[in-house]
């Protein structure tokens, strides 16, 4: 199981490693390989995806066949805007056995049911330079739940110079493909270059036909296999050139439902595409939910004070949330999230780069590497306004696709940004922890964050991380959420239980799990109220379900339960344990040395600035204080073990908490004077 985790983890990050890298040189002599695409040029493909799983339980193959619509919007010096739509024409199950049993039959009603709660087209857009490299992000939730199917697209990038038969190249593909120039061959009455790629483990492989003055691939095949667990998966999909078709009009595009939300994607992501009003007027008129909400966005995110509200007053009141939410948001004056600054440091302002509306593959550098992660940002999202923020742990092997696959149709219709980090492991092993740490501290620097509305779920592995992560943080979240998480009964998260005393909890979990024992979720809400907490915990246990309770099929459970709750950043009474240093701070006191057990602490602040510690195991501790927390200007008194160890004057130092917030990326997590103790025993 270990082994499968790892070798999807290294899937991809070596496919995210080639996005960053980008093509290798190789002079030879042939024409230069260029896209010839021109605003108002419309290609055509048709698409057949399938699915193969075989594993010790049986075996099922699915089917779906497509119409892909590629439509170039727009073109400057940067670069050539073009939407991406692909219109689901039929899907079937073509096969399904069951510990040896033909169960199709049964199995084809329940396949319809799922297949029509997925939305029949999916649409995306990006830029791209002459040769086909990406200039932005690609969007990770696709038109199925694939874990291979996000890397690949209709235009790859073309290598730099001009190849010869059997030289190589590394492309920007997100599956980490290396290319090959393997020979010519025919296609139609059209001249063909055949490029074939594989990955470094020999797993996936994808082969495209350049044809002489075509300007686009003719054709593409698809082959990838992965382990997942109990069984393997093997994908395939195949493009195939129909049509190319030049001198057509944006707005024709935003009448035809078969392009206009890829025409929507490409305006939102190239604002410097010129679009008249009327225009999108029609289309709030006219499309589906998702349209409504692409469009809506689009009026968001560039034109909310040039556009009569009255048009979208009527959507304020649509049955769709997404599409309900946004219009409300333009129709109401924003304000912005969490708490007000302290009054005695006037904080500068920072400044968050844009961003891309979707969800994104991305890449976190630190020192161990280069590690993928996937974000969501919300249709409303702006970098001045502040935006609550879920971070969504994947059960199995803690893919952050896998996240992806299991949330996005329910997280699509809420405000939230949603950042999906990849463990390819046990989200609970320490490097995986600190990774996680620095991931999160990231997205704060690079997104305006409501910090008192940080939320953390997870499913399976992911419901027993969402738990370790609120005992090693409590001072970062407003919520926790488990789901059929293996809580107590995972021996680190029993040991750190007290620290989840301060924060709302929620835990949910199938009647019949096979995997982990809902006596593990029953178990850990009766430990969670033997410490007394703040808020009781909640459990929910659904009827007959197994192990099969994500966000997306919890009933609605986790996005109702966090919606109300905000995170109190200054509790002047708390208590902690740390098992480890490696996150030595829980809200204001942090431990710089402990013995070799587990370390304490009971915490309080009594009025007139006396702070009282019962301390246990700890040799040397930090206290991190701000004026939330105590008056200015009076005296300070500390008391550890009933020892005064301290006494003084409160003094904040604005410079102490300018530097402390922007390093934490939480301007209520910075602090304003510091003070470090001894405690002798």
């Amino acid at each position: 199981m270990i082994r499968q985790r790892r070798q999807l983890s290294l899937l991809f990050l070596i496919s995210i490693t080639a996005f960053v890298t980008g093509p290798n040189c190789y002079g030879v002599e042939n024409a230069v390989w260029k896209y010839d695409l021109r605003p108002g040029d419309h290609l055509i493909y048709k698409y057949t995806f399938e699915r193969a799983y075989r594993g010790d339980d049986g075996q099922s193959r699915t089917r779906a066949e497509y119409t892909s619509h590629i439509v170039v919007v727009g073109q400057h010096e940067a670069g050539t805007s073009v939407g991406f739509q692909r219109n689901r024409e039929s899907a079937e199950l073509l096969a399904y056995r069951e510990r040896g049993r033909d169960k199709l039959s049964e199995e084809i009603p329940k396949f319809r049911e799922r297949i029509g709660k997925r939305p029949i087209h999916f649409s995306e857009a990006m830029e791209f330079n002459p040769l086909g490299e990406p200039l932005a992000y690609w969007e990770a939730a696709r038109e199925t739940t694939s874990k291979l199917i996000l890397g690949l697209h209709e235009v790859e990038a073309l290598p730099a110079t001009p190849p010869a038969i059997g030289d190589s190249w590394k492309g920007s593909n997100l599956l980490g493909i290396t290319f090959k120039l393997v020979g010519r061959e025919s296609s139609g009455d059209k001249n063909c270059a055949r490029i074939d790629g594989v990955d470094a483990g020999g797993a996936v492989h994808l082969r495209y036909w350049w044809c002489d003055g075509n300007g686009a691939i003719e054709k593409i095949e698809f082959d990838g296999e992965y382990s997942v667990p109990g069984g393997t998966v093997l994908e395939t999909a195949r493009f195939r050139l129909t049509a190319k078709k030049r001198g057509e009009d944006l707005n024709s595009w935003l009448q035809d439902p078969e392009v206009r939300d890829a025409a929507l994607q490409s305006l939102l992501l190239s604002p410097w595409i010129g679009v008249k009003n009327d225009a999108i007027e029609e289309v709030l008129k006219i499309g589906d939910s998702r349209t409504r909400a692409l469009a809506l966005t689009y009026i968001y995110q560039t034109k909310p004070k040039d556009f009569a509200l009255d048009k979208v007053q009527s959507l304020a009141t649509d049955p769709n949330l997404g599409v309900k939410r946004l219009a409300s948001r333009l129709i109401a004056v924003d304000k912005d999230g969490g708490a007000n600054q302290p009054p005695t440091c006037a904080l500068k302002e920072p400044q968050f780069p844009a961003q891309k509306i979707g969800t994104t593959v991305r890449l976190a550098k630190d020192e161990s590497g280069a590690h993928p992660y996937m974000i969501r940002v919300p249709g409303e999202y702006r970098t001045t306004k502040k935006s609550p923020l879920l971070i969504y742990l994947s059960g199995g092997g803690g893919l952050a696709i896998d996240g992806v696959n299991t949330a996005a149709g329910t997280v699509e219709e809420t405000d939230y940004l949603v950042l999906y980090p990849q463990a390819g492991d046990y989200w609970w092993q320490p490097g995986i922890r600190s990774r996680v740490d620095r991931l999160l501290t990231q997205v704060l620097h690079e997104f305006n964050v409501d910090t008192n509305r940080i939320y953390i779920a997870g499913f399976s592995n992911g419901g027993t991380g969402s738990l370790d992560y609120g005992e090693l943080w409590p001072q970062r979240f407003a919520g926790v959420a488990s789901l059929m998480g293996a809580g107590q009964c995972n021996p680190q998260v029993a040991a750190g239980l007290k620290n989840l005393k301060q924060l709302p909890i929620l835990l949910v979990h199938g009647e019949r799990d096979p995997r982990i024992e809902v006596g593990c979720s029953k178990d850990t809400f009766e430990g969670l109220k033997r410490f007394n907490p703040k808020l009781e915990p909640v459990l929910h246990i659904l009827e007959k379900r197994e192990h099969d309770v994500t966000l997306q099929d919890d009933d609605g459970f986790t996005l109702s339960f966090l919606a109300d709750k905000t995170r109190n950043p200054f509790p002047k009474q708390f208590s902690a344990v740390w098992e480890d240093l490696a996150s030595p701070r829980r809200y204001w006191i942090e431990v710089l040395e402990k013995g070799s057990g587990v370390a304490e602490v009971e915490a309080s602040i009594q009025s007139e600035n006396r702070i009282e510690i019962a301390a246990h195991g700890i040799k040397r501790l930090r206290l991190l204080l701000r004026h939330e927390l105590l008056s200015p200007g009076l005296t300070l008194t500390v008391t550890v073990n009933k020892k005064r160890v301290f006494d003084g004057l409160f003094k904040p130092e604005c410079s102490t908490l300018a530097e402390s917030s922007s390093r934490i990326g939480d301007p209520l997590l910075g602090y304003e004077q510091v003070l470090d103790f001894d405690i002798k025993k």
